[in-house]
């Protein structure tokens, strides 16, 4: 039987994190977005 991973963590050990969603960082968070985002956390 397959151990089933439920925590961030270990789905990162596994290579199934937040990095299997990178490709669509850029449609998720448009450039304006992200540069506002970017401004206001850097205050």
């Amino acid at each position: 039987m397959r151990k089933t991973v439920t925590s961030e963590a270990g789905r990162a050990d596994q290579g199934l994190g937040y990095g299997v969603n990178a490709p669509y960082y850029d449609i998720i968070f448009p450039e304006p977005v992200r540069d506002s985002l970017a401004d206001a956390l850097t205050r």
